[in-house]
């Protein structure tokens, strides 16, 4: 009988820890609706700043492309006056004039080294040299500002 008892208990002892164990598997994956609505709510409130953090670099990123833009415009529109403005101080014929001032100033050379001797004639044709180097260097700047994309300082000796 006492076999009997033992193996009853045992038995019972094994359904109620299975029983248990069962029972604790089960209510630990359950959550209540109080638990299962609060968390729901702190994923929406974080959905929610999510997509004000969004919207608020949408935003910034937007304005950041157009002030870009504006600024292109700007230097767009400052370029385009600024080569109306060089083209009203530029002097139409003065290529062409300073091109025959030069021609004239080789015949001067001419008749200067052929009147005049001694100290006045290398005078003059000093001067006449001077003028002549004047006048290249004036030619020389303005069809390098004429040429657009080319950079003076690179150019300049």
């Amino acid at each position: 009988m006492k076999i009997q008892i033992s193996s009853i208990s045992a038995s019972i002892c094994t359904r109620t820890l299975a029983v248990v164990f069962i029972v604790s598997v089960l209510l630990s994956g359950c959550v209540s609706r109080s638990g299962y609505e609060a968390d729901i709510s702190r994923l929406a409130f974080q959905l929610q700043e999510e997509r004000a953090d969004h919207a608020f670099t949408v935003k910034t990123l937007e304005e950041k492309v157009k002030d870009r833009g504006r600024s292109l415009a700007e230097l767009t529109e400052r370029y385009i006056t600024l080569q109306r403005e060089r083209a009203q101080f530029q002097l139409p014929g003065l290529r062409r004039d300073m091109e025959i001032l030069l021609k004239n100033l080789d015949e001067l050379s001419l008749v200067v080294s052929s009147n005049l001797k001694g100290s006045e004639g290398r005078e003059m044709q000093m001067m006449i040299n001077d003028m002549r180097g004047r006048i290249t260097s004036v030619l020389d700047r303005e069809g390098r500002a004429v040429v657009p994309g080319l950079d003076s300082s690179k150019t300049s000796k």
